[in-house]
């Protein structure tokens, strides 16, 4: 993983390396399309950023990542049901963060 800071906007993109897992695949094939200023680029669903940070946590409990996560939710259009299956199937620990219903 590394990123790339623009340091005059403060605009920062992480450049991450697919792992060769199952959930991993999945997501990769989730990924979206978008288009900034004549480029296309390619970027995470919100639920599987969602579970990316719910990850990240497992080993390095920051509390900016928490943050990340709560404003994250907000998003009313979130597929929780995938949130939670995925958390499930990876053994996660949500700290709370996603509900069980």
């Amino acid at each position: 993983m590394f990123n790339v800071i623009d340091h005059k906007t403060g605009f920062k993109i992480d450049f991450i390396v697919r792992k060769d897992n199952a959930y991993r695949k999945h997501e990769f094939g989730r990924r979206r399309r978008i288009r900034v200023e004549d480029i296309d680029l390619w970027i995470v669903s919100p639920e599987d950023l969602v579970i990316s940070k719910i990850i990240w946590i497992q080993q390095l409990k920051s509390e900016k990542q928490i943050e990340d996560i709560e404003n994250m939710l907000a998003i009313p259009s979130l597929d929780m049901d995938y949130i939670r299956h995925w958390c499930k199937e990876l053994k996660l620990t949500t700290y709370n963060l996603i509900s069980s219903d």
